[in-house]
């Protein structure tokens, strides 16, 4: 599988979201970093086809992804942001719900439905209301309706957000497990979460991609343009991120 962006660009008005955005993206984890209006929300959102680009292409093993519609769609996990659920269903309720939404029946849906709630460790829970939900309980629900359905391309924003260090640890190597067969694209602001499960980062500034590497890459030449006047062993991605983000 292969998802290829080729000179993408978003314009609002006179604004400038996404300028002329190119990468090429195969099964694996890409962590997305960059300062807030970077353009990783309107990248999210091409993708995903939530909103019109204004020019250029994306493509999905060779074939537009305008032109798929439908098929493409229903390859897509996509975990958002922003909590909009509906709070006076149950978790598994919830859950049935989406299933129905992505074409998945009921009764295919069960098995898969009581396995992601193990995942995401809210078995117990299954049939409480989300809206007496924490908001890390909320993102497992949102995460485990992301990858119901075996998507090839999951797309997550900001997925351990509000979870505690060991639930953020547990979802990020979940997160790394099952990306051997499909595309990852994580957003996030926690540096730490990519830096140990991305096989490449995708830096954004200004709406523009401005390096793609891994993080040993990254780092190795972060280290090398300083002038090597730090400890390369205590160096990191967030040295890094913090390198590109002043420049």
């Amino acid at each position: 599988m292969k998802l290829e962006l080729k000179n993408v660009t978003k314009r609002y008005g006179e604004k400038t979201a996404l300028d002329k955005f190119s990468a090429e993206l195969s099964e694996g984890v890409y962590g997305m970093l960059g300062p807030n209006g970077a353009g990783k929300s309107t990248l999210m959102n091409l993708i995903t086809d939530n909103i019109k680009r204004t020019s250029g292409e994306i493509l999905y093993d060779g074939e537009e992804i305008l032109e798929m519609g439908s098929r493409f769609r229903n390859k897509i996990g996509y975990m958002p942001q922003q909590q909009g659920m509906y709070d006076s269903l149950s978790a598994i309720d919830f859950l049935y719900y989406m299933a129905a939404i992505k074409g998945i029946k009921r009764k295919e849906a069960k098995a898969e439905i009581e396995r992601l709630l193990r995942v995401v460790s809210l078995e117990k829970e299954a049939h409480k209301k989300i809206g007496g939900f924490s908001g890390g309980m909320r993102q497992r629900v949102l995460l485990a309706q992301a990858i119901m359905g075996k998507p090839e391309v999951l797309i997550l924003d900001e997925p351990t957000a509000g979870l505690d260090p060991e639930e953020r640890i547990k979802t990020r190597n979940f997160i790394k497990d099952m990306s051997e067969n499909m595309i990852v694209i994580l957003a996030t602001h926690v540096v730490s979460d990519v830096e140990t499960i991305a096989g490449n980062i995708m830096l954004i500034k200004e709406g523009r991609l401005i390096e793609m590497a891994s993080p040993k890459e990254l780092t190795d030449r972060v280290w090398e343009l300083e002038g090597k006047n730090k400890d390369r062993e205590e160096m990191n991605l967030e040295d890094v991120y913090m390198h590109y983000l002043e420049k």
